[in-house]
């Protein structure tokens, strides 16, 4: 379940003679680190970007324009806050240019829908409830931790992400098409999330953490199984590195037994409710 990526956004949205939505090539891609040794991924998606938000990252062998690289843990105590505008700006400035961005983590499940929910909050102006409820019509196993929430939370409110939208519009004058058929994309995808829970069908969001964990259980047999892209930074890697590079070099080898899987956070019983409280910078 969830093992494929996920196509979020695209570089238009068109309707044909009979009214029916048909969509142009993808331009926002979602997913796990299982792909990143799949070139067929890769050129049949017409990817030119990748942001990587864990230990893997694409090799050069993929090809890539670019790739920005953050080493960071899926931990409630991971702060990934400094890294919002960073990542607003990658993602837009490939979108802008034509390019197609494939946003992962080690999962496809909380960082990298982390750096979503941040791109869609600043530059769509979307509350955090529906960035992430619009990631999940496309992507059901996205679930942010709960440390992430609260940035995000606060991001939304925050005056600064306000701010940074504008100066978004100012280095972007030419995104208005992008931008608006996004807004209807993410429409057209929220109404209809709106009609199947009117419907009364039982989506993943309501209760996300039991199919987490049964994500996180098939996550693993199949890595042991000898499926590659699976392998992340254990808990005490080296301090975060952030990187742009043309060309990718190989991913980061990990020893047996210093795999950290991500979704650690989903076993653990979690009381209190996320609060919008400013994270420590």
């Amino acid at each position: 379940m969830g093992g494929e990526p996920s196509k979020i956004l695209h570089d238009s949205l068109r309707r044909d003679n009979d009214g029916d939505q048909t969509r142009s090539r993808p331009s926002l891609l979602h997913g796990g680190a299982n792909v990143l040794q799949d070139a067929e991924f890769f050129a049949s998606n017409g990817v030119t970007c990748a942001l990587s938000i864990c230990q893997a990252r694409p090799p050069a062998s993929m090809g890539l324009q670019s790739i920005k690289h953050v080493n960071e843990s899926d931990l409630p105590q991971t702060n990934l806050l400094p890294y919002f505008e960073e990542f607003v700006n990658f993602i837009h400035a490939a979108r802008v240019n034509g390019g197609c961005v494939y946003v992962h983590c080690a999962a496809g499940v909380s960082r990298s829908t982390t750096a979503l929910c941040s791109y869609l909050i600043c530059v769509h102006g979307l509350t955090f409830k529906d960035a992430l409820d619009f990631i999940r019509t496309r992507r059901e196993v996205a679930c942010p931790n709960p440390g992430f929430v609260r940035q995000l939370q606060f991001f939304e409110q925050d005056a600064n992400t306000v701010t940074l939208r504008a100066r978004i519009r100012s280095a972007f004058p030419d995104d208005s098409a992008l931008v608006e058929g996004d807004l209807n994309e993410i429409k057209d995808a929220l109404a209809e999330r709106r009609n199947r829970l009117g419907r009364g069908e039982r989506l993943l969001s309501s209760d996300p953490r039991h199919r987490l964990l049964n994500y996180l259980q098939q996550r693993r047999e199949e890595a042991t199984q000898g499926i590659s892209g699976m392998e992340d930074g254990d808990d005490d890697h080296e301090p975060s590195r952030v990187s742009v590079v043309a060309e990718a070099p190989c991913e980061t080898s990990v020893a047996p037994g210093e795999e950290d899987w991500g979704l650690t956070w989903v076993a653990e019983e979690r009381d209190e409710q996320p609060r919008a409280k400013k994270p420590s910078r």
